[in-house]
């Protein structure tokens, strides 16, 4: 596998000020907010995002955990995650609210 096969990681900037992890997860909420990634959809096993950004499987496993207290992917250890769109998000992002 390769970034090419997860789009969403072109989200992630790279060298920003901010930490990784952050990156990561909000190139998670970009990917939903813009609709690449839809309910339902499998995230990609941490050790293959990690692997593939260079990065270590906790950056990653940070990344999905923030994610998870944002309500935008839904999913458990050891498992792959899949991702939801919690109401919180989806009122956010209405453009009729």
């Amino acid at each position: 596998m390769t970034i090419r096969h997860i789009p969403w990681l072109r989200h992630a900037p790279k060298g920003g000020g901010e930490p990784i992890y952050l990156a990561l997860a909000q190139a998670l909420e970009t990917a939903i907010r813009t609709g690449e990634l839809q309910p339902g959809d499998q995230l990609p096993p941490q050790r293959t995002v990690a692997a593939l950004m260079g990065v270590d499987l906790t950056t990653v496993t940070r990344a999905y955990g923030v994610a998870r207290s944002r309500g935008l992917v839904d999913g458990a250890v050891g498992r792959s995650e899949e991702r939801r769109v919690g109401k919180e998000c989806r009122s956010r992002w209405s453009p009729y609210h």
